[in-house]
């Protein structure tokens, strides 16, 4: 057998359980006593007793009105109610939440119809009537929406211009910022190449320098082991006196030649560490180890730097014999001689104008 369930007390919405209840004698409802009473009432539109409430509330009103002329004043707050509920109609689609015009009666978007406010809302709800307070506070409609308070989600969105000044002037901050990183980056750029290109000029004019201090330093060593020749011969021929001094052997002819040119071999030996700082500067890196230009004068400077110091070495701290020294010059300053043209031809000249049009 299935379990017979409590009725519902349609006031409250309660089980009637074991209060005290009233049944209505018009439908037959079962009311809990305390709700029949708050209510006076059965509260079933369609029931006879509830229109038989109605009539009786309606009559106690108008007696009220005729023994009392003066219209009962109604709560501040809800006289402001009143007023806005009489006065303002929807101002949104409860159904889409568009704006609607007074005198619509129907959404014009979605079609819906538009309830009055009061069927939404009973501006009178908690006033007294017939001395007793109406039980209904809450808007019937769960979807009420209170008069000129758009839908959730259908606010009116307003452009701020604050908001897109501060937009602007971010955009603008990380634009200036990129451009001076860009700047930078260019500028660097710009600044290596043209420090690179200023390394290079300097390069070609330590590489001239250090030609026309080899060319130089060379012939004045040439000259002064053509000069050792010279009192070398003297003794080889028998002479005992020569140039003022007295030769008595090949190291004595030697010794008088080194006398008598002891100014052109200081020089000589001043320009040879001028030659040697040039040198170490050129066979350095390159500014440019690309530059097959720079990579040419680099190499013909090592070949020439070779055969000088051969020619040096074999005039400045002269050994061996007579025809040994003689055949060591010659090839010494055949060699450099044959560089010397190789540098001419591949180390650019600085003063020459017509090389630079070119």
């Amino acid at each position: 057998m299935e379990e017979t369930k409590n009725p519902i007390c349609p006031i409250c919405q309660k089980e009637i359980g074991e209060q005290e209840t009233i049944i209505c004698p018009g439908c037959g409802t079962v009311y809990h006593k305390e709700c029949w009473e708050t209510s006076h009432g059965c509260c079933i539109e369609t029931c006879s007793e509830y229109r038989k409430k109605q009539e009786t509330t309606e009559q106690s009103v108008e007696a009220s009105v005729e023994t009392e002329p003066v219209e009962q004043e109604l709560p501040t707050e809800q006289t402001d109610l009143k007023e806005q509920t009489e006065m303002v109609s929807p101002s949104f689609c409860q159904n889409c939440g568009s704006p609607i015009q007074e005198s619509e009666n129907f959404c014009s978007l979605c079609g819906h119809p538009v309830q009055p406010i009061s069927n939404q809302f009973n501006p009178n709800a908690g006033i007294p009537v017939d001395g007793q307070p109406q039980p209904d506070m809450i808007p019937t409609d769960p979807n009420f929406i209170p008069p000129g308070v758009p839908p959730m989600g259908m606010t009116p969105q307003k452009k701020s211009k604050k908001k897109l000044v501060i937009i602007l002037s971010i955009v603008l901050a990380i634009l200036l910022i990129a451009g001076g990183i860009a700047g930078y980056f260019i500028y660097s750029s710009i600044q290596a190449e043209k420090e690179k290109q200023e390394a290079i000029a300097q390069y070609k004019e330590d590489a001239y320098s250090y030609y026309s201090a080899i060319v130089t330093n060379a012939y004045q060593v040439g000259m002064l082991g053509s000069g050792y020749v010279d009192y070398w011969d003297a003794y080889i021929d028998g002479k005992t006196y020569y140039e003022g001094h007295t030769i008595y052997d090949p190291d004595s002819a030697i010794a008088a030649a080194r006398e008598d040119n002891a100014d052109e071999i200081s020089a000589i030996e001043s320009t040879d560490g001028i030659i040697d700082d040039l040198y170490d500067n050129l066979t350095g890196e390159l500014p440019d180890p690309e530059d097959e230009e720079l990579q040419k004068i680099q190499q013909v400077v090592e070949e020439a730097q070779t055969s000088y110091d051969e020619l040096y070495n074999t005039v400045i701290y002269i050994s061996g014999s007579y025809i040994t020294y003689i055949s060591d010059l010659n090839q010494d300053l055949k060699d450099l001689n044959s560089v010397v043209e190789d540098m001419k031809s591949v180390i650019p000249n600085p003063n020459d104008t017509s090389s630079k049009e070119a």
